[in-house]
């Protein structure tokens, strides 16, 4: 491991509590991997133009600590041994040592995160340094600026991702080339798996909603285009759960190809507990220019 340390903001300016002391973490890294140990140093500094007298004590957590949050602002909670540790060990003023701080010196320490708080989530996580300048007294405390730091899953996990996000990716470059007749197979393939995602990839549901009365008004009265996505994303999630029975069987029956529009009529076979039924979908799909065959409106008719 390299042996200085990467600083993540430059030397900080004054303290919430004043310019006499400061507080400021430094990072070997920005970015580690779950489990790995998260090695920081956080220092004080004396920025006035006189000593400046802290009392430390010989139990580390009491003079320095952090708030670790995460993106979503939760605090991260402490390991289970260090919070009964901790609960269970507090060290006597008399064991405090006095340290006098020359204008421009510092006083550190070198502390393993992963030893105090239970970092085992994927994300970006806000970190701040806490200083106590006498641990008795724990309403004096000094607080550094914000810093942000990524926990990566292990190499084995991202690596697994990444290879499957490009097969999904080359999956779903593959699925743009179907014709009608297949991007509609593919649909009702994706629907009796559950793969949403692939469900959706051959509908346009921005021109589908149209189809649909209560949605189509909502769409429509829209006072901005963002509500107007919201409500589009509203519809993709009813489209999940609309056709909710479980498919038998289908079959494509026929399928009429004109420039850049297209009709599919297929046949599927739903079941219903015991019992089962079978409905003609008629598809209108379009092509759009990037060659894409898209659902945009479709009629139903039960005929079993």
């Amino acid at each position: 491991m390299k042996q200085y340390f990467f600083s993540l903001l430059c030397f900080l300016v004054a303290s919430f509590y004043g310019e006499d002391l400061q507080v400021e973490l430094k990072f070997y890294k920005q970015a580690y991997r779950i489990n790995e140990d998260i090695p920081v140093q956080i220092l004080v500094y004396n920025l006035s133009d006189r000593p400046q007298e802290i009392y430390v004590s010989p139990l580390v957590y009491e003079t320095f600590f952090f708030d670790i949050r995460t993106p979503k602002n939760i605090q991260v909670g402490l390991r289970d041994d260090f919070q009964i540790a901790r609960s269970s060990l507090a060290s006597d003023v008399a064991q405090f040592r006095k340290i006098v701080l020359l204008p421009g010196e510092s006083f550190s320490r070198d502390i393993n995160i992963n030893e105090w708080f239970d970092l085992s989530e994927v994300g970006y996580y806000s970190i701040h340094g806490l200083f106590y300048r006498r641990p008795d007294l724990t309403n004096d405390v000094r607080r550094s600026f914000t810093y942000k730091i990524l926990i990566k899953p292990p190499q084995i996990i991202e690596e697994s991702v990444a290879k499957e996000e490009l097969r999904r990716q080359q999956e779903f470059q593959s699925l743009m080339k179907l014709p009608p007749y297949e991007a509609i197979a593919d649909m009702w393939d994706a629907k009796s798996k559950k793969d949403w995602e692939r469900f959706l990839f051959h509908i346009d549901a921005e021109k589908l909603i149209m189809a649909f009365d209560d949605y189509k008004e909502a769409y429509l009265s829209a006072r901005t285009g963002r509500y107007r996505l919201q409500i589009v994303e509203e519809f993709k999630k009813y489209l999940t759960v609309h056709w909710q029975d479980r498919i038998l069987q289908y079959t494509v029956k026929e399928a009429t190809i004109k420039g850049t529009e297209a009709e599919v009529v297929s046949d599927v076979e739903f079941a219903v507990r015991s019992q089962s039924y079978i409905l003609r979908y008629y598809f209108k799909l379009y092509q759009n220019v990037s060659g894409q065959w898209l659902v945009y409106d479709y009629a139903v008719v039960r005929i079993k």
